[in-house]
């Protein structure tokens, strides 16, 4: 309209990279032409000249999108930061978490477990996606338990970018078979080094008693960044400070049940 038009568009540069370009256009019109009063014959009008300027803002874009990606999620981690606040069941805290990841990271299941806070044994707490849709939950368990180890004795999150390529632990062939090519596990923290930031990720602990681990599989190989492992473990740690209150609050039962037995044993004995 008016011989002028402004917007982003999206070229290929020579190395075959795709940029994002400011782009503006006129159509601007170098001599007088009989053939310019017909409508619409611009484009065979030699008279007629279509000027483009472009600004390379591939940059400006990708750093917009990631600001707008990062508040996305510091909201999802506030959010399940006020339900664990609003209620004490886990189930459906872990069932948060799992949506949250699944959602975000675009990601085709996601599993979560817990180190008993008595035995050490690891056990799955939840999970959902592709994995328990193809095998049954035995079979689920088997799948997941190397690099659920391996991630809890390594103390710190595992990138896989390429699950056929990788040495660091046994990946058990079921995974690969299912379409499964990258992971990213990180440990739920039950206590030490205090929480993290879903931008910063800072905030190591000792592993503490009752830690897990949730470990996120995509289809696609892929490189999952520094932000996609802070936001996970961010939601982790909103889970672990959960699960730590939740054996709390059974511990501090356990305890007065056993008192009040005494007591009353006491009680009995006088009264006899």
């Amino acid at each position: 309209q008016d011989g002028e038009w402004s917007g982003d568009l999206i070229h290929q540069a020579k190395q075959g990279s795709r940029i994002v370009v400011q782009a503006r256009l006129r159509v601007a019109r170098l001599f007088e032409s009989p053939r310019s009063e017909s409508v619409g014959s611009e484009a065979a009008d030699p008279s007629v000249l279509v000027v483009e300027a472009n600004r390379d803002v591939t940059e400006s874009k990708r750093v917009e999108q990631d600001a707008i990606a990062w508040a996305r999620r510091q909201e999802r981690v506030a959010v399940l930061s006020r339900a664990s606040l609003e209620s004490t069941e886990i189930e459906r805290l872990m069932a948060e978490t799992i949506r949250h990841v699944t959602d975000e990271l675009q990601v085709d299941h996601v599993e979560i477990c817990v180190v008993a806070p008595f035995g050490g044994q690891l056990e799955r707490r939840a999970g959902a996606g592709r994995l328990r849709e193809t095998f049954d939950e035995k079979e689920v368990s088997e799948l997941i338990a190397s690099q659920a180890a391996f991630t809890r004795a390594a103390d710190e999150p595992i990138v896989v970018a390429d699950l056929v390529k990788e040495r660091r632990f046994a990946v058990p062939p079921g995974l690969i078979a299912c379409g499964v090519a990258s992971s990213l596990s990180v440990l739920i923290r039950t206590r030490g080094g205090g929480g993290t930031d879903a931008g910063t990720g800072n905030g190591e602990g000792d592993g503490g008693r009752g830690a897990g681990i949730v470990i996120a599989y995509a289809r696609d190989p892929r490189e999952f960044v520094q932000s996609d492992v802070s936001f996970m473990r961010a939601l982790a740690d909103v889970l672990g400070a959960a699960w730590r209150d939740e054996w709390r609050r059974r511990e501090l039962q356990e305890s007065e049940a056993r008192f009040r037995g005494i007591f009353e044993q006491a009680a009995v004995g006088i009264a006899r």
